[in-house]
C-alpha cells in the first residue's frame, strides 16, 4: 500500500503476534489450543492480570483488517486488499475457532471474555458488535444469553430501593442492544445511565466507575473518562444512524413516542458521507425525507419501531419525502 504504508505495517505486526499462537505445538496443547492462531495475551484489560489472551484485543485489530482493506480498496492497490482480505478471512477462522472451542469445552452457555478465564464479560463482547460489526456472526445462543443475562442484571438494580454501583462503560450494551434490534432496552438504559451518574454532582463528566452512594469513598477510576465519553456520544448516535457493512441504518434506537414532535438529524458525519433527514408523524402516517452526501453501495434501512410502524424499510436513494402508512 505505497500511499499508506503505515496501516500495511500495523497490519503486519498484528500478523506477526498472532502468528506467534498459529504453530503445531499450541495446537496440539489442550491447554493452549484455545490461543490458536490469535493474539497473545495482553493487559489491555485491566481486570486481566497478568496479560490474558482477550477476545476484545482480536475484535478490535480485526476491525483495524476491515478498515485496511476499505483503504486499500479507496486507494486501488489490489494487492494490498488480496493480502489484507485473506489474512481477514484466516484471522476470522482463527478467532471463532477459539470463542466456539471454549464454548464447547467448558459448555458455556454465553461468549467468553478470555481463553484462561472462560469468563462472563458482556461489556468487552459488546466491542464485537459495536466496533467490529460481528453481531451476524457471533455464535448463538450464546450471543443472545450474554445479553439478556447482562439486561437481567441491570434491571435488577434500576428497582426502587436497589443500590447498583456500575462502570459507565456499560452503555456499549446500549449500543449493541440497538443493532441486535432491542431498542427498547438501549432506550431504558440510557435514561437510567444519564438521569444520575455524575460524581460529584456538578461536574459535568463521568468517572469510571459511579456508585449509587455520591459520598462512598472508593476507587473512581480516571476522571473525566472520555473513553466513556466516546462510548455514550457513539451509543446515542447508533440511535439515529450507524454503519453496517455497505449499508445505513437509521432509526433503530429512536422511540416511537418522539415521531409525535418529530425527529430530526442535521449534517449527520457517516463513513459514506453525511446524512439529514427528517421524520414525523401526521395522523396515523410517517412521513420521512431526506438528503446528504451518503451513498452506500448496499443502500440504505430505515429500521422504524413498534407501533404502528414494526418493519423495515430499504432503498437504494435518499428520498426527498416518503410516506408510511
Amino acid at each position: 500500500m505505497a500511499d499508506n504504508p503505515n496501516v500495511l505495517a500495523s497490519i503486519r505486526f498484528s500478523q506477526s503476534l498472532r502468528l506467534r499462537n498459529k504453530t503445531e505445538a499450541v495446537k496440539n496443547d489442550p491447554k493452549q489450543a484455545p490461543n490458536y492462531g490469535i493474539l497473545p495475551g495482553s493487559n489491555s484489560h485491566e481486570g486481566y492480570f497478568p496479560g490474558m489472551h482477550s477476545y476484545w484485543d482480536d475484535f478490535f485489530v480485526l476491525r483495524g483488517i476491515k478498515d485496511a482493506i476499505y483503504l486499500a480498496g479507496v486507494l486501488g492497490d489490489r494487492e494490498a486488499e488480496t493480502w489484507l482480505t485473506e489474512e481477514r478471512d484466516d484471522f476470522t477462522r482463527c478467532l471463532y475457532g477459539s470463542i466456539n472451542r471454549m464454548i464447547a469445552d467448558r459448555k458455556l452457555e454465553y461468549i467468553p471474555g478470555c481463553t484462561e478465564k472462560g469468563d462472563f464479560d458482556s461489556t468487552s463482547t459488546a466491542i464485537a458488535i459495536t466496533a467490529c460489526d460481528e453481531v451476524y456472526n457471533l455464535p448463538q445462543p450464546q450471543l443472545d444469553y450474554t445479553f439478556d443475562h447482562y439486561w437481567k442484571e441491570f434491571e435488577k438494580g434500576t428497582h426502587p430501593g436497589s443500590a447498583r454501583t456500575f462502570t459507565p462503560y456499560e452503555v456499549r450494551s446500549a449500543n449493541a442492544f440497538v443493532r441486535m434490534g432491542k431498542r427498547d432496552r438501549a432506550l431504558a438504559m440510557l435514561r437510567w445511565f444519564t438521569s444520575d451518574s455524575v460524581r460529584p454532582y456538578g461536574w459535568n463528566h463521568m468517572a469510571e466507575v459511579v456508585y449509587d452512594d455520591p459520598r462512598k469513598p472508593s476507587y473512581i477510576g480516571d476522571m473525566p473518562h472520555t473513553w466513556v465519553g466516546s462510548g455514550y456520544i457513539d451509543a446515542v448516535r447508533t440511535m439515529f444512524v450507524y454503519e453496517s457493512g455497505d449499508q445505513l441504518i437509521l432509526c433503530a434506537g429512536v422511540d416511537a413516542a418522539w415521531f409525535d414532535k418529530g425527529v430530526s438529524v442535521t449534517s449527520l458525519p457517516t463513513s459514506f458521507g453525511t446524512i439529514s433527514y427528517d421524520i414525523r408523524q401526521n395522523g396515523d402516517t410517517l412521513v420521512f425525507s431526506a438528503h446528504g452526501t451518503a451513498a452506500p453501495e448496499g443502500g440504505f434501512v430505515l429500521r422504524l419501531p413498534v407501533k404502528d410502524w414494526d418493519r423495515d424499510v430499504t432503498f437504494a436513494t435518499l428520498p426527498q419525502e416518503m410516506e408510511l402508512k
